[in-house]
């Protein structure tokens, strides 16, 4: 009996201790966190205490264009967080959305998809709930066609001159079907004339459209390979990403005619690479150099945990071009959305892609804003 009661009073004595340890180290991690915290609001107000100070030598013009001057549409970003085993975890709740909701209320995005998989019936075009639900935040909402010819159709619909959509959204298939030179070539036009275009790649062959596209715009690489993935990627604030396993974390790379764009990687912290991944390849060479011109004119958003560049970024420029962007992993969309960083980084694509910091310099409320008509 009283071998019984000391079992029983020396199990309530270890999950005593138990419960001390996790409150010590939910202690530790509260004061972790407020360190963090503290450090990038002192960090936020130097900033703007530098922008004050040189605010008098600075022209109207350029104080309007600076992210500063609307805060009415963005969200300000926060430091990251560290779960109970002390990994980076992204911000999360309200208002750590990159802009604030329904800003851009009645915009489109066309997403074009002709492969459905048979083996996999969850990826395909009848299956994009998350992604609608990510975008709904801004207020935009999602078209998607499984066909090249309603493709053709909708990007050129009159609407008093303009196009319906303000981006296009491809995911490729692997095999070459109807329509798809007229198609791509109808593409081409929407985005010279200032419409944003995704191109989602996967694993080869699921990279025809995107490397014809590429081919139009004389780009010096592909997309190809089949990487598994699988793993975490981190943000890397140099821009360099000369490691595997990171994501371009510099703000500097989204300027546009000195007016600071707001980051794809805003609250991202980490981010799932996705499987099966494509990456930019030149020369059979996957694992390439970001500070030469095996890339150019793109800018890398992210580098596999193997080293391959998986995501990639045009920016609009002052020709009339819209932004141009790759990622070379799909399945994300479909299979991934609620894995670390996905549904905010998709999310993120929508609004970034949108660039409402461009047209409110330009006096075009972003929600307004659509690309000039294309004449089939």
């Amino acid at each position: 009996m009283k071998k019984q009661e000391e079992k029983e009073k020396n199990k309530k004595l270890e999950e005593e201790l138990e419960k001390k340890k996790l409150i010590e180290q939910e202690k530790i991690n509260s004061e972790k966190k407020s360190k963090q915290f503290e450090e990038f609001r002192k960090k936020m107000e130097e900033e703007e205490k530098n922008r004050k100070t040189t605010q008098n030598s600075i022209d109207l013009s350029e104080i309007k264009n600076n992210l500063l001057s609307i805060p009415d549409i963005i969200n300000e970003e926060l430091p990251p967080e560290l779960d109970l085993e002390e990994k980076t975890v992204n911000p999360v709740g309200p208002n750590t959305e990159m802009y604030k909701p329904n800003f851009l209320l009645g915009q489109k995005i066309l997403i074009v998809m002709t492969y459905y998989s048979y083996s996999e019936p969850e990826i395909n075009i009848y299956h994009l709930d998350d992604v609608k639900q990510a975008v709904k935040h801004f207020g935009i909402s999602i078209v998607s066609v499984n066909n090249y010819k309603d493709a053709i159709n909708e990007l050129t619909k009159n609407q008093q001159g303009k196009c319906l959509y303000y981006a296009c959204w491809l995911i490729n298939d692997c095999t070459i079907k109807n329509n798809m030179k007229e198609f791509l070539d109808v593409l081409y036009k929407f985005w010279k004339n200032g419409g944003a275009v995704l191109l989602f790649s996967d694993n080869t062959p699921f990279i025809i459209e995107t490397n014809q596209f590429l081919k139009m715009i004389n780009s010096g690489f592909i997309m190809e390979g089949n990487y598994d993935g699988g793993n975490d990627i981190f943000g890397d604030n140099t821009g360099e990403l000369n490691t595997t396993g990171v994501f371009n974390r510099n703000k500097n790379i989204y300027k546009y005619n000195n007016i600071q764009r707001q980051a794809l990687s805003h609250n991202l912290y980490v981010i799932y690479e996705g499987i099966t991944i494509s990456s930019a390849t030149k020369d059979n060479k996957r694992k390439l150099d970001v500070k030469n011109d095996d890339i150019y004119p793109f800018i890398p958003f992210a580098r596999d945990s193997e080293g391959g560049i998986t995501s990639l970024i045009k920016l609009a420029n002052d020709k009339g071009e819209g932004d141009l962007i790759l990622d070379g992993g799909f399945t994300k969309l479909f299979i991934n959305m609620e894995k670390n960083g996905t549904f905010r980084y998709i999310q993120n694509l929508a609004g970034f892609m949108a660039r409402p910091e461009v047209h409110i310099s330009n006096n075009i409320n972003p929600k307004d804003y659509r690309p000039s008509l294309v004449e089939k």
